[in-house]
């Protein structure tokens, strides 16, 4: 029975699998969106693919599950959040992904790394000036586009050329313009459906991207990066922004996107209209580059869709993936792809190829000057994009000047920390000199275990513990040099590093001695004084086990930042698993201090220990109480990063000073002040002594003066 159970294993696993795998294609999965219930474009792709692999008979199949506003209206307004709930879960639910290409640096970390995967010939392609901020995330070259999207310029020309207007080239010959055609064209028809320019400061991201496209509008020159929000040419353009509504538009007009320019575009309503470059544009409209602040610097802002390859799919599946990313993205699929709907390709060197050139306006793309939205370093875009338009539009629409909307823009981003320099505040510098000096007095301390009139006072713990015993204080105290500058996951864990050792280093050798003195004859106390380093390693082992195993699901760095305030750094754990670890951290810790405090009570009134239990008491109290804030401090949300970086300093300073005043320092200062009673004493002593010698001395004077004249007055009347 067991050898016929033996041979059929081998007959299944030899035969029937690989028969299984050879005769059926591997099932690849895709995911996309579209907000238009007709778009084939998607299944154009789809199509080719497998109609590819059949040719080609590499055994691979391409589905594709594509939401949009007709099978999931939920979904279709939330793509991003959906895709982030499937990959932070580890689901291999789809291998492929196509997404919008902000969210690139959001979902890069779940992406293979395709450097590692695609020819170099194959990725140079793609590269061009922004090619970084679009497919790469984490310095890994993390996906691939579909397409590109650019904003263009849609220019009325019937109504240019009927009042002999060029197409503008600055915004404020657009106003100019604008205004002179709308004034004498409507001017005895105000209730015409035609607009001069819409701003699209919608709700949506178009806001976020206007924004970007003006300020990138006024750099002095073509090859200039985008200008810093702090800037003059940044101000100048949100001042421009806000001309524009005043002078050729309103605040409803203004905020206007989507459908309602869509609409226009087909119908041709309009003098000026910014939009994405798109197919099917009404005649009326010439397509054009839009307008900068002078005359040869335009803006176009960068859009798309990304391809990129779930890294929770199986090994067998990411090659199959990468086949056919590798197809989508070639030349000659990109070619027809963009030839038959219209759209651009990453691919620069196909605008020079003239059946491409016959389908799309070549000429348009080597003109335009474009700029990505700044996606590279806010992994949280949405929420980044969202207060940029807020700001912007409390400028646009309301009553914030321009340099507050700015600074309160340059806060999103700006991450604002603590260092040695004094330009912001002088608090870093200050708290840095209080720490050396702090420890450079704890250093210099440990001398007076090694002086001899000092060693009655230290007898509490052999000198090997009172060592480790500040250096445990100092440990706790250098925590506060990881505050300073960037935080960055590996101060985290340093940080947590510290404060365990630092605490068993401090605490333990208290427990060792009241272990020790609560029962003399009692065979563990008997093995703790005898093995005292493997009482303590018990300890440092659990801290070493702990932070060990934490960094399977390590920490994790957050910007936090409220309305309006600066924006800093926080360690923060994420999973389930690393809070369990923390929590079981901070129950070790309390159990300590709880050990600490039962056998103080217990040994509260013993002769031996009568006054070390007393000043461990007020250590101990001390220590509950700091732990309790470093737990709490994490817990709050602070909206100052000075406020923040005092407390946790403040914090670990009051830590330090009590720790080493009551268990070490207040043994200097009663030896001190024994030292001081003692010559105190001496002094009476001798003043007494002093006093005793000169009274006999004045008795031995008193007695002999009086025996003189006694001899006198005899010697007198016998005379007599």
């Amino acid at each position: 029975m067991f050898l016929f159970f033996i041979i059929y294993f081998f007959l299944f696993s030899f035969l029937y699998i690989p028969c299984k795998v050879l005769g059926e294609d591997i099932q690849i999965t895709a995911l996309a969106n579209s907000y238009s219930p007709d778009d084939q474009s998607y299944n154009y792709i789809v199509n080719s693919f497998n109609e590819y692999s059949k040719k080609e008979n590499l055994g691979i199949k391409l589905d594709l599950n594509l939401i949009t506003s007709a099978n999931s209206t939920n979904f279709i307004y939330d793509y991003g959040t959906t895709i982030e709930e499937i990959l932070s879960k580890g689901r291999d639910k789809y291998d492929i992904y196509f997404y919008d290409l902000v969210y690139t640096k959001r979902f890069g970390k779940y992406f293979v790394n395709l450097g590692d995967k695609l020819p170099q010939e194959h990725l140079d392609m793609y590269k061009f000036k922004y090619y970084q901020d679009l497919y790469f995330s984490n310095n890994q070259w993390v996906s691939l586009p579909l397409k590109i999207d650019y904003r263009v310029f849609y220019v009325n020309k019937n109504l240019l050329n009927k009042y002999n207007k060029t197409v503008p080239l600055t915004w404020d010959e657009l106003i100019e313009t604008g205004r002179y055609i709308y004034d004498n064209e409507f001017k005895d028809n105000d209730d015409n459906d035609y607009f001069i320019y819409n701003g699209s400061l919608d709700e949506d991201e178009s806001g976020t991207s206007t924004t970007i496209e003006f300020i990138h509008s006024y750099r002095k020159s073509v090859n200039d990066p985008l200008p810093d929000f702090d800037s003059p040419e940044a101000i100048k353009a949100v001042m421009k922004m806000k001309e524009l509504k005043e002078k050729i538009s309103s605040d409803e007009e203004y905020k206007k996107y989507g459908s309602f320019v869509t609409k226009r575009i087909s119908n041709g309503n309009a003098i000026f209209l910014k939009y994405w470059y798109m197919d099917g544009v009404n005649s009326t409209y010439e397509i054009t580059t839009l307008p900068g602040g002078k005359e040869g610097i335009s803006t176009s802002c960068l859009g798309g869709t990304n391809i990129g390859i779930s890294i929770y799919s199986s090994v067998k599946a990411q090659k199959a993936a990468i086949k056919i990313l590798k197809f989508i993205t070639s030349k000659e699929i990109q070619k027809q792809y963009s030839m038959k709907y219209k759209v651009y390709s990453g691919i620069s060197s196909l605008y020079d190829d003239e059946e491409v050139c016959g389908e799309l306006d070549c000429e348009l793309y080597k003109r335009l000057q474009p700029v990505p939205r700044p996606t590279r370093d806010n992994e949280n875009y949405d929420k980044y994009s969202s207060n940029l338009r807020k700001y912007v539009y409390e400028y646009i629409f309301g009553n914030k000047s321009v340099k507050e909307a700015l600074e309160n823009i340059l806060n999103l981003r700006k991450l604002y920390t603590v260092s040695l320099e004094t330009k912001e505040t002088y608090i870093g510098l200050i708290f840095f000199i209080l720490l050396c000096t702090i420890i450079g007095i704890l250093v210099l301390s440990l001398i007076f275990i090694f002086i001899p009139p000092f060693k009655p006072y230290f007898s509490f713990l052999p000198k090997d513990f009172w060592i480790l015993l500040i250096l445990g204080i100092i440990m706790v105290l250098c925590i506060g040099f990881t505050e300073y500058g960037e935080i960055t996951v590996f101060k985290c864990h340093i940080r947590l590093f510290l404060l365990a050792i630092g605490f068993s280093l401090t605490m333990v050798p208290c427990l060792y001695k009241l272990v020790i003195n609560f029962c003399v004859d009692n065979r563990l106390s008997q093995w703790v004084e005898h093995h005292r380093y493997y009482f303590l390693f018990l300890f440092i082992g659990f801290d070493l086990f702990f932070n060990e195993i934490i960094l399977i699901h390590p920490y994790s760095v957050d910007k936090h930042g409220i309305d309006y305030g600066k924006t800093f750094q926080i360690c923060v754990f994420k999973t389930s698993y690393s809070k369990t670890f923390e929590y079981l951290f901070i129950a070790m810790k309390s159990f300590v201090m709880l050990g600490i405090m039962i056998l103080i009570f217990l040994e509260w009134n013993m002769e031996n220990s009568f006054r070390d239990v007393r000043l461990m008491m007020s250590a101990n109290y001390i220590n509950a109480l700091t732990f309790i804030f470093i737990l709490a401090i994490n817990m709050f949300k602070f909206n100052d990063y000075i406020a923040y970086f005092f407390i946790k300093i403040l914090i670990y300073i009051v830590y330090g000073i009590s720790n080493f005043v009551f268990l070490y320092g207040f043994r200097i200062i009663l030896f001190i002040i024994d030292k001081y009673i003692i010559n105190e004493k001496e002094k009476m002593n001798d003043m007494i002594n002093n006093l005793k010698n000169n009274f006999d001395t004045a008795t031995v004077v008193s007695k002999t003066a009086s025996y003189s004249s006694n001899r006198s007055s005899k010697n007198v009347n016998g005379t007599i």
